[in-house]
């Protein structure tokens, strides 16, 4: 089985969705760094594999992402005996098991659920786990191929029964054919129909059927047993309802004795219960007239005392409305006199207060232009700077400075054409002209350059004209030499491509080289840093302003302020050097005196004014006390009024006489009621509620016989029914045939040991027989370890696949493999993989090899060996590096199938 595509969702840390292929047959890198999701991804690989799409627990939640309820779903596209398939899992919520057969863009339902999740575990020869999720050891040939983080070192190999026999058979005579292997062969088959590879006891198998028929067995006798005991136990209890039964009638009799005789009881007491009513009836009126008539008596009593108080008040208000109307008078006097001392003061203040502000005007004017004056002064300076900076910019602006991309690629182009003129003259023509007499030629090299040549008599020269040259002898002849070597037209047309960029580069600044450019260079910088540093004079001379415009805005201000504050002393600007400056401290102390007392003054008002208006307030109180104590008194006279009125009385003496009269006679009616209520019977010996405790005691009697003959109906019937079903009969059938199932499974049991047993002495004797002749592995193990290591060491393995020892050149002693540091200790768990897979590959088609992160402990010299072994492995195995260093397996795969997991992760999250 191969993988071509993954595509996972909801699953740990990836939340959302994420498809990441198409996997190549070969070599297929997956990189990212520690914690990206790397392991996770082979995971979901394993889960969708060996998992069954029901299995639920803490393992399985865990795969959920942190904090959701989300489902976990994996999808995996894989090639399988050359069928193409799609598998489909969905874990908690709602499983799903699903697998498609993939028919050029479609995908085709093949099998779902159970049958889905045991075909793909059949076509990796994995083991269906018990409850819970799989673990490594149900997973077939994934066991021994798949090296995952924690399980580096040669240790953590394993290979599985079922995939030791397919790699045995794989293996080039590899098949032991001696009586004892034909018999472990026959004995396996056997083994196979009792247990499991791992031990345990198979489904369906002989055992696991008379274990459930034993069970059924067990339950069928147990039920007819109850139902035998129950009919037994329904014929006793038959005896005891008809006992109970008799015993309950008589009860009943006796309850109807009891209740006639309550009855009689009962009618006496309704007939005093009767009378008492009537009594109640006439107490009520009296009672009534008793508290109204004692009501108004109270209400008169509290008006008559409430008259009293408000006379007595009355009387103590007059004198005090005096008292307060004198006081008043004088306080508005004393006010008087105050406000006239506090105009007086605010008076005073306010000269004072002019004096100071003048004072204060002709100081700001003499300030103000002397500040004038010393803007005027720097205002001059920085124009100056300004129009010095403004021309060295106008000379900056019109002076070309080329760039320093400009400066590299006039340096670049220069030795190109030097180098390209040194290969020319090398692959080029080469022209030696010696004249015989004086007289003058034209040569033209190329297309282009063209140039006259004055000779005499003797005179030798050398050209290396390029690639084609032209030689010109006015009015005798014209010859054009052309070379046949494409190398040096190719060098030629190069130099001439190369001369016009630089031409047209130098021409773009007026410059003759390339040394001339940096000169224009250098010039334009010496007059920026001269325009940068009177920049730095002018921000030196312009002080706290920030710009030329803000100094001539400062000055602005101050002639504005001058003008403002020339106004205010009423002079013009051009008075104010004659202004004599003021003493400021002495019309300060003046001003504050005057407002010193300008604020005693008022505070004496304000007190008065308080004082005055508390007089007028406690005069209006007492007028109105006056007035609502007087209307208070005429409402309690009308109140008294009306009570006496009401109840026909002349005065509250009257009143109080009724009262005592209505409660003469309210008297009289309660202790005649008090008489009567004495003649009534004490609750507990009560007939009537005897009478309801004897008819609740009736009516359940009354249940309890219809319940007991309930019973006796049912029990006679379960009787009737056992006797006619022959429970007896077939509980004893029901036991015997249970009896012949436990013998069944004591001798399949016995069967099955004595199978076990055998099988694993024979095992022992086969391995023993062939320890050490897996033919071939040893040797591909032992020329890839060399390959790696560069020394000569050989490696023999057990019959289960292990490495028994190693053995190396000059040394007598073998030795096991945890005597190897952990490089070579990974390296051999990681050729020996490699060794099983290609093995398994060339028998039943190519398989997945997974490496996760597992060359931790090698160095670069044997990693870089370990690469060449991977990519010859790559012919016959799927191959999926999972590394944070992708950088180690450079150049072993194509791109296409180097994976970068974080890119990819960022891609599905800005597809949602």
């Amino acid at each position: 089985m191969i993988v071509r595509r993954l595509s996972v969702q909801g699953l740990r840390c990836f939340r959302n969705p994420l498809e990441i292929g198409p996997f190549g047959e070969g070599i297929n890198i997956i990189f990212a760094p520690n914690e990206s999701g790397k392991s996770t991804l082979i995971d979901a690989i394993a889960r969708a594999l060996f998992d069954r799409h029901t299995v639920t627990g803490e393992k399985i939640e865990a795969l959920r992402p942190w904090g959701t309820q989300l489902a976990p779903e994996i999808e995996l596209d894989f090639v399988a005996a050359g069928k193409s398939y799609r598998l489909l899992k969905r874990f908690l919520g709602d499983p799903v098991a699903r697998l498609s057969v993939i028919d050029g863009a479609t995908a085709v339902l093949e099998m779902e659920r159970d049958h889905a999740d045991d075909f793909v575990r059949a076509l990796m020869v994995a083991e269906a786990p018990g409850r819970g999720v799989s673990k490594p050891e149900h997973w077939g040939i994934a066991r021994t191929l798949w090296c995952l983080q924690g399980g580096a070192g040669a240790g953590a190999l394993e290979v599985s029964e079922s995939v030791a026999q397919q790699l045995r058979r794989a293996l080039p005579g590899g098949a032991i054919t001696s009586p004892v292997v034909k018999l472990l062969e026959r004995l396996d088959r056997r083994y196979a129909t009792y247990y499991t590879d791992t031990g345990r006891v198979k489904k369906d198998s002989p055992l696991q059927r008379l274990e459930q028929e034993i069970a059924r067995g067990r339950e069928r006798v147990n039920a007819m047993r109850a139902d035998y005991d129950a009919a037994r136990q329904a014929a006793e209890r038959l005896q005891g309802i008809a006992r109970e039964l008799e015993r309950v009638q008589e009860e009943h009799g006796e309850c109807r004795r009891r209740i006639a005789r309550y009855e009689e009881e009962a009618g006496a007491v309704r007939a005093l219960r009767a009378r008492l009513e009537a009594l109640l009836e006439l107490i009520a009126p009296h009672d009534r007239e008793y508290r109204a008539i004692a009501a108004d008596l109270g209400a008169g009593d509290a008006a008559a005392r409430r008259v009293k108080e408000l006379e007595d008040r009355q009387k103590e208000t007059a004198a005090q409305l005096e008292e307060a109307i004198t006081d008043r008078k004088a306080a508005e006097q004393v006010r008087l006199r105050a406000q006239r001392a506090w105009d007086a003061a605010r008076q005073s203040r306010a000269r004072t207060d002019a004096a100071r502000t003048r004072g204060r005007n002709i100081a700001e004017a003499l300030t103000l232009r002397d500040q004038l004056g010393g803007l005027e002064r720097q205002q001059e300076a920085v124009a100056a700077l300004l129009a010095q900076r403004q021309a060295k910019e106008q000379e900056l602006r019109s002076l070309p400075c080329p760039t320093d991309a400009e400066l590299r690629a006039a340096r670049e182009l220069q030795h190109r054409i030097t180098s390209l003129q040194g290969q020319l003259k090398t692959a080029g023509l080469v022209a030696t002209i010696a004249f015989e007499r004086d007289l003058r030629l034209e040569i033209r090299r190329g297309e282009d350059e063209a140039a006259s040549l004055e000779g005499t008599a003797g005179q030798v020269e050398l050209l290396h004209p390029g690639a084609t040259l032209h030689l010109t002898l006015p009015g005798v002849m014209h010859v054009h030499v052309t070379s046949g070597d494409q190398e040096a037209q190719t060098l030629e047309d190069e130099l001439r491509q190369a001369d016009r960029a630089l031409q047209a580069l130098l021409a773009r600044y007026g410059a003759r080289d390339d040394a001339d450019l940096v000169k224009k260079q250098v010039a334009w910088q010496a007059l920026e840093q001269e325009v940068a540093r009177l920049g730095g004079e002018i921000a030196t001379a312009l002080g706290t302003h920030a710009s030329a415009d803000a100094l001539r805005d400062a000055l602005a201000d101050r002639r504005k302020a001058l003008t403002i504050c020339c106004h205010a002393l009423g002079i013009t600007p051009e008075e104010v050097p004659a202004l004599e400056p003021p003493d400021a401290q002495a019309q300060q102390l003046a001003y504050d005196a005057a407002l010193k007392e300008e604020e005693t003054q008022r505070a004496l008002l304000d007190d008065q004014q308080e004082h005055c208006e508390r007089c007028r307030k406690a005069e209006a109180a007492l007028r109105d006390g006056r007035a609502e104590a007087l209307r208070a008194l005429e409402r309690e006279q009308s109140v008294i009024q009306t009570i006496l009125t009401s109840r026909g009385c002349a005065d509250l003496a009257a009143l109080r006489a009724l009262v005592e009269t209505s409660a003469a006679r309210l008297h009289e009616a309660r202790e005649a009621h008090a008489s009567a209520q004495a003649d009534l019977p004490d609750p507990a010996v009560d007939p009537e509620r005897l009478l309801a405790t004897a008819r609740a005691a009736l009516a359940e009697v009354e249940g309890r016989i219809g319940d007991l003959r309930d019973q006796r109906t049912r029990a006679t019937a379960s009787i009737e029914q056992a006797q006619a079903e022959g429970r007896y009969e077939k509980l004893a059938a029901a036991e015997e045939e249970l009896a012949g199932l436990q013998a069944e499974y004591l001798r399949v049991n016995r069967e099955a040991g004595a199978v076990t047993r055998l099988r694993a002495l024979l095992t022992a004797r086969r391995r023993d027989a062939v320890s050490g002749q897996l033919p071939g592995l040893a040797e591909a193990v032992t020329r890839m370890m060399h390959a790696i290591m560069q020394r000569p060491r050989a490696v023999t393995l057990t019959d289960a696949f292990a490495v028994a020892h190693i053995q190396e050149d000059g040394v007598a002693t073998p030795y096991r493999a945890d005597a190897l540091s952990a490089g070579a200790r990974e390296q051999l768990d990681l050729v020996l993989r490699i060794a099983l897979g290609e093995a398994y590959a060339g028998e039943y088609g190519r398989a997945m090899l997974v490496l996760d992160d597992a060359l931790l402990y090698t160095d670069s010299a044997r990693h870089d060996r370990i690469k060449e072994i991977l990519k010859i492995a790559a012919g016959k195995l799927q191959i999926f590096i999972l590394t944070s260093h992708a950088d180690r397996y450079r150049g072993i795969t194509a791109p296409a199938y180097q994976f970068d997991l974080l890119k990819l992760r960022a891609h599905a999250v800005a597809l949602v």
